[in-house]
Order: structure tokens, then C-alpha cells, then sequence
């Protein structure tokens, strides 16, 4: 929610290859704006399950819909870095 509002308008988003692993912090594709084009980072070590081309034809429903239909990837995690993400309410504090 956060990113898509700084962004602004999604218009086209590069997705990583099903099946790809990756560290905590690797870029995993790009997202981009009519403004910039920002790289989407892996949160946990982890290896792609699925990726929503969905937004192949309608990115900007990161905009619309970021906490359901707009999301971006499906990862299995691949190490206990899990137990490190911030819960939802957390992350608000964190960027108020």
C-alpha cells in the first residue's frame, strides 16, 4: 500500500521466473511508474511459486486493490526469515 501510493500510477510491472530462489533483499523484478521505475525486493530467502500475470494486463490494479488482486509474487520460504517481517500494524507505525 505504501509503495504503490509513493509511486503512483502502476503501468508495468517485470516479474521473476517461476521457480527462481532468492536471498532476502535480491531484486526479484521491476516495477514501474509513470513517474520512475523502482526494483521489487525479495522480503525472505525464498524461491518463486507463482507470479500474478494478471497484472500483465492490468498493472494498475497494484493501485486499486494492493492487498488482494493486485498482489505481485508467491514465495516459499526458504529459511526461518520469516519469523523477521514486520506484522501490517507494524510496518504503519513504522512509515507514520
Amino acid at each position: 500500500e505504501f509503495a504503490q501510493q509513493e509511486l503512483g500510477d502502476i503501468i508495468f510491472i517485470e516479474f521473476p521466473a517461476k521457480g527462481s530462489k532468492y536471498l532476502s533483499g535480491d531484486p526479484v523484478g521491476t516495477i514501474e511508474a509513470v513517474k520512475t521505475v523502482a526494483d521489487i525486493y525479495a522480503p525472505i530467502d525464498g524461491q518463486i511459486l507463482e507470479v500474478n500475470v494478471e497484472l500483465e494486463d492490468e498493472p494498475d490494479m497494484i493501485n486499486k486493490d494492493p492487498y488482494e488482486k493486485g498482489w505481485i509474487i508467491k514465495l516459499c520460504k526458504i529459511s526461518k526469515d520469516v519469523l523477521n517481517l514486520l506484522k501490517a500494524s507494524d510496518y504503519k507505525a513504522l512509515i507514520q
